[in-house]
């Protein structure tokens, strides 16, 4: 594993990216990630690692829009340097229910889910260091849709898919590419009702819901040298889902 990694998280200014941003600064890795309208949360992250002398850095990206992968990508490169990890985060969960508009929703989260973290790597992996990973952000809903979540749901399947064929083609570069797949987890700037709360509960096996930090800790392990051996997986952070 090189040392000091320079590590490229997307959405990392909220929610599961923030607590895999803060996690990795932990772990002594170099930090870049991106943010789309959050401007005064991500500075103040950068203040905070800064003050505990990790490097990071922010950047606005609107990973909605084609080309705005690639775009970060330079500019990160740029900035700061090789890129060892990435870590496709951007796109949180999203109701997409049978009607009007489902194929253009579907387009529109097919771009910012799965292309963009494409984009990212066509010009990252080129001078991604033996070691690199590349490691996606997945959901149980890939692999376990419920209703009304069709064109999200998708989207997190061709994630998987998308995992473990990436990580055929990339291992003999040595670089590893992984997935995390959460499924019930608790988010301040998401609560949800207590009813709908406790019926999810009580489908996973602990019963409870997960934090951010759970993903986090997960995702510090697989970028870790103690997982150098682990590729092509789409890992559960999810209480054992009762299917």
């Amino acid at each position: 594993m090189i040392d000091a990694p320079l590590t490229l998280v997307t959405g990392g200014s909220a929610g599961i990216g923030e607590a895999i941003v803060r996690e990795l600064g932990k772990a002594g890795h170099r930090l870049a990630f991106s943010y789309h309208t959050n401007s005064d949360a991500a500075a103040e992250m950068v203040n905070a690692l800064t003050a505990d002398d990790i490097e990071a850095r922010a950047y606005h990206a609107d990973l909605s829009s084609p080309g705005a992968g690639h775009a970060l990508a330079h500019a990160v490169l740029d900035a700061q340097g090789c890129v060892t990890h990435l870590v496709n985060n951007v796109g949180p969960g999203a109701a997409t229910p049978f009607g009007p508009g489902l194929a253009q929703l579907a387009t529109e989260m097919f771009q910012r889910n799965v292309a963009s973290g494409l984009e990212l790597a066509e010009i990252l992996v080129p001078e991604m260091p033996k070691g690199g990973a590349i490691l996606n952000i997945s959901s149980l809903n890939g692999r376990l849709p419920p209703a009304r979540v069709s064109a999200f749901a998708a989207s997190k399947a061709a994630m998987d898919a998308i995992t473990k064929a990436l990580a055929a083609e990339l291992g003999p570069c040595g670089i590893r590419v992984l997935a995390v797949a959460p499924g019930p987890i608790e988010r301040d700037d998401a609560p949800r009702p207590d009813d709908i709360r406790a019926k999810i509960a009580s489908k996973t096996a602990l019963p409870r819901f997960g934090a951010v930090e759970d993903v986090a800790y997960m995702v510090r392990f697989l970028l870790s040298d103690k997982a150098g051996f682990v590729s092509g997986e789409i890992i559960g952070v999810h209480g054992g889902w009762i299917t």
